[in-house]
Order: structure tokens, then sequence, then C-alpha cells
């Protein structure tokens, strides 16, 4: 019974939205994430 809500709960998730969601965020993370370090090191 657990599978059948959590397969539709994920389909339609990472249809489009929730894809492009975390790929957008990725990019701004990883360019902080070393701005960060960078300030760090300094």
């Amino acid at each position: 019974k657990l599978e059948e809500p959590e397969q539709p709960a994920l389909s339609p998730a990472p249809e489009s939205s929730s894809v492009e969601t975390p790929v957008v965020e990725a990019e701004p993370v990883a360019s902080v994430a070393e701005t960060t370090s960078s300030e760090q090191s300094s």
C-alpha cells in the first residue's frame, strides 16, 4: 500500500518542475560554495 502512493507522488514531481528546481539550485550552490572557500582560505 505504501508503494502505490509513493510512485504517483514522485512521478509528477520529477516530470519537469522538480527536475528544473534542483538543477537550477545546484548551479548557484556550487558558486556560493567556491566563493565561501576562497574567502575562508584568504
